[in-house]
């Protein structure tokens, strides 16, 4: 993660820098929520549905700004995260709501980087 971010705030555009920080953000909030907890995952985490929350708006905000073809991506990925909190509420195993919730945030990392990439690349610079 600080890797990526490292790498949107050093060679990216607007959409990738904030992007980046909006997750580097977002990622420390649950550690502050359940400070000295075990998070129970048989459970709705409503810490998580509010990061993945703002994650989405920020992500939309992006998309609608943003002439860049990445966004799309994330934001339907982070779509798909949203999505995951209805696991416990259907009742199944709460490794399974851990693991489709932090699944998508590794693609979305990924996708993020790749942008950071084209982005450089589209302006011409090949450092």
């Amino acid at each position: 993660m600080w890797s990526i971010f490292a790498y949107a705030m050093h060679r990216g555009g607007w959409a990738e820098k904030r992007a980046a920080a909006v997750i580097v953000i977002g990622s420390y909030f649950p550690l502050v929520w359940y400070w000295g907890k075990i998070p129970d995952y048989n459970h709705v985490r409503w810490d998580g549905v509010l990061v993945d929350l703002v994650w989405l708006v920020t992500f939309f905000a992006i998309v609608l700004r943003s002439s860049k073809f990445w966004p799309m991506w994330v934001c339907a990925m982070q779509g798909v995260t949203m999505m995951s909190h209805l696991v416990p509420v259907i009742h199944l195993d709460g490794w399974l709501y851990s693991r489709a919730n932090a699944l998508w945030s590794y693609v979305i990392l990924a996708v993020i980087g790749v942008g950071v990439y084209q982005h450089r690349r589209q302006a011409g610079v090949n450092r």
